[in-house]
């Protein structure tokens, strides 16, 4: 899977480890128990096709080489466990090492914004992505970098959202249905069915795995009212961070209690973290529902400060300078990171204002964003690190 062309140029030895030297003048360490774990020969299997034989066990905790030689094509390692031999391309070495550059490297960009940023370049044509590969994948990466992206010139017809939707994965069903109407006087009983503002939040944020990609398409606009609002939620975590780390960290580290009772209908209760952190500290996705927020069990110790934390994180959400306002037009469509862009909306009055939103699921989405980089022959893209989201 690796694509770019590289040599060994030298190789030397420690007690755990191999420091491989490459032609573009860099080196790189293995551990011989990262190496012995990647064999991917005939048979250990490989981890690509799911047809991986090889089982780790207590006999290969402390791996080590019997004997090691290497070319520039090649690495060829025999080990002390059952005179097992293994083979590694130095191409897909270079494209696997893990030192600090090259991790950071591998994993998507994330670009904040608040209603200062120039976002001049999140929209897009409709038409072009639809038939266009390359368009669909630059828009793919707007949403993955961003957030967001907004499509327009699209069907302003009801389901037409599920046109939209096709762009970027395949539509899931919700605590809602698969498509949800966005109209005053809907049967649902949500506020999203009202003429009332609506705060920003994160759609389903009271279910296990919350909707990843959300596709808010215009059939209808208001005559007056009804914007549609977004929030950088990853954007105001940073912030929150810089002001007060304290308050972040108890976000990031004990979980908030989101419900939704209809009865009869619907009973949901989610224990998760607003701010999901990955392995290298960093922000991955944010669950903020102000109105699915149920009472808290934490500690009593703890219960105080974290409130704080959460009342500090939501004027963050409401002040004006972190919110993006929009009009969208018929034909118009918002597709966004359900983990990453909190939406919202101004009131309005004008009963015919006509919204539908559905869901990609997050893996469908970078599924359908790696298989789009892949038939565009743009490997490495497709290998990317993504964020997994505020779910863990």
């Amino acid at each position: 899977m690796a694509t770019t062309r590289i040599d060994i140029s030298s190789v030397e030895q420690s007690d755990s480890s191999l420091t491989i030297g490459w032609s573009n003048g860099q080196f790189s360490v293995f551990h011989y128990i990262w190496l012995r774990d990647c064999c991917y020969c005939e048979h250990c299997g490989d981890c690509y096709s799911s047809l991986r034989r090889y089982v780790p066990g207590l006999d290969t905790l402390r791996p080590r080489p019997v004997s090691l030689s290497w070319s520039e094509s090649a690495l060829q390692i025999t080990w002390d466990v059952k005179n097992h031999r293994s083979t590694y391309a130095p191409d897909w070495l270079y494209a696997n090492r893990y030192d600090t550059e090259a991790r950071e490297a591998r994993r998507a960009i994330t670009r904040t914004w608040d209603s200062t940023t120039d976002l001049s370049d999140t929209y897009f044509d409709f038409s072009d992505t639809d038939r266009d590969g390359a368009a669909r994948l630059a828009l793919h990466e707007h949403i993955i970098s961003n957030g967001f992206a907004i499509v327009r010139g699209g069907p302003a017809k009801a389901d037409g959202v599920l046109t939209f939707a096709e762009l970027v994965g395949e539509v899931t069903q919700s605590a809602y249905g698969a498509v949800f109407d966005l109209k005053p006087g809907s049967a649902a009983g949500t506020a999203g069915t009202t003429l009332m503002p609506v705060p920003p939040h994160s759609d389903e944020a009271f279910a296990y795995a919350p909707p990843g990609i959300e596709v808010l398409a215009c059939i209808r606009p208001a005559d007056t009212g009804g914007d549609s609002i977004l929030v950088d939620g990853v954007g105001i975590a940073h912030k929150l961070r810089a002001q007060n780390p304290e308050s972040f960290q108890l976000l990031a580290q004990w979980n908030h209690h989101y419900v939704r009772f209809h009865p009869g209908k619907l009973n949901q209760h989610a224990y998760a973290p607003i701010i999901a952190l990955d392995d290298d500290g960093e922000v991955s996705g944010i669950r903020l529902h102000t109105r699915a927020s149920a009472p808290l069990d934490l500690p009593e110790d703890i219960m105080e400060d974290y409130l704080i934390a959460y009342h500090r994180l939501c004027a963050l959400m409401m002040a004006p300078e972190n919110q993006l306002h929009l009009k969208l037009d018929a034909g118009d469509a918002i597709i966004f990171d359900n983990h990453r862009a909190l939406h919202a909306r101004t009131e309005f009055s004008d009963r015919q204002r006509h919204l539908q939103i559905c869901g990609v699921p997050r893996e469908k989405f970078h599924e359908s964003f790696r298989l789009l980089a892949q038939q565009l022959g743009e490997e490495d893209t497709s290998n990317l690190v993504l964020r997994a989201g505020a779910c863990r």
